[in-house]
């Protein structure tokens, strides 16, 4: 609401920056990188990392954070900026939050009780980014709305799932693991992605030559087959 009344009252006395200065990270989630790099950018870049890398200021607008979900680049960023801060204690950022939720609670009393909750949220996903290895997801290799065949229900494979359930940047249409006891009614057996219709497989496990085999056998075309494997060396 304030920056609408200011906009209009400063209409004629504000000038416009490049939109560079204020990107608007959830637009890598809301169109496809052809859509931003088109409209804002007149298409001169080849990449989404290319157009990222050419940012000054990443607004991390929306529910999505890095800090949140392990997110494409953005928390490889969040995380190497946040290392510098004060704030920065990599063996127990619990401590740090728990710190200023204290002193919040402190001065406004059991008001914000109920936020103790999302602290330790915040600080669970905190040691998340900070103790585990990421697994960001392939955007460049795999277009917005894909039709995708999930292979894995590992850490990685549970990652995706979660993030594709919360930003519908890609659709599974089936999530499938080749360990029987892993199998459930979400998760399938390998075998029905021949009666599956899709645009990619996404293997979604560290070592992905055995995986790549076994969908070979499937006669699944190479072309549709993305492996996080380049992404983890």
């Amino acid at each position: 609401m304030d920056q609408d009344a200011l906009n209009v009252c400063l209409e004629s006395k504000r000038i416009k920056i490049p939109y560079k200065f204020n990107f608007l990270t959830s637009l890598l989630y809301q169109s496809s990188f052809d859509e931003h790099n088109d409209i804002l950018y007149d298409s001169k870049y080849n990449s989404e990392r290319e157009l990222i890398d050419n940012q000054v200021i990443l607004h991390m607008a929306g529910q999505y954070k890095p800090w949140v979900y392990n997110m494409w680049y953005m928390s490889d960023l969040f995380y190497k900026y946040y290392s510098m801060t004060s704030y920065c204690n990599r063996k127990n950022i619990g401590d740090t939050l728990e710190y200023h939720f204290n002193m919040i609670q402190k001065e406004y009393g059991e008001r914000l009780v109920d936020t103790q909750e999302r602290i330790d949220k915040i600080a669970e996903n905190l040691r998340y980014i900070c103790e585990k290895k990421e697994w960001p997801f392939p955007f460049e290799d795999i277009p917005k709305g894909s039709k995708i065949v999930l292979y894995g229900a590992g850490d990685i494979g549970k990652d995706y799932y979660k993030l594709l359930e919360k930003t519908n940047y890609a659709s599974i249409v089936i999530w499938v693991d080749i360990d029987t006891k892993k199998q459930t009614s979400i998760i399938r057996n390998p075998q029905e992605i021949t009666d599956t219709r899709y645009d990619y497989i996404l293997v979604a496990v560290k070592s992905s030559d055995d995986i790549k085999d076994i969908i070979s056998c499937l006669m699944v075309p190479k072309q549709k087959i993305v492996t996080v494997t380049k992404m983890l060396s």
